[in-house]
């Protein structure tokens, strides 16, 4: 419990909420679609370095640009 929170800023923060919370060595970066159907977005100020995908554990590349998110 506790550590860091830092919002990330989206392009459209009507529908996408993301943040970066980090303790100690452990950092999580949520981004969460809120609008039940995908979204194109640029999202800033993403921290750097190499992180997993909860679900498969896939290594995700660091988000620069445009991105489709999706709805789940």
């Amino acid at each position: 419990f506790g550590g860091s929170f830092t919002r990330i800023a989206s392009s459209d923060d009507t529908k996408i909420y993301a943040y970066h919370r980090a303790k100690d060595e452990n950092e999580v970066v949520v981004i969460l679609n809120l609008s039940g159907e995908e979204v194109n977005v640029k999202l800033s100020d993403l921290p750097s370095g190499t992180f997993s995908s909860l679900f498969d554990k896939t290594p995700l590349k660091q988000f620069s640009g445009e991105h489709s998110i999706w709805a789940a």
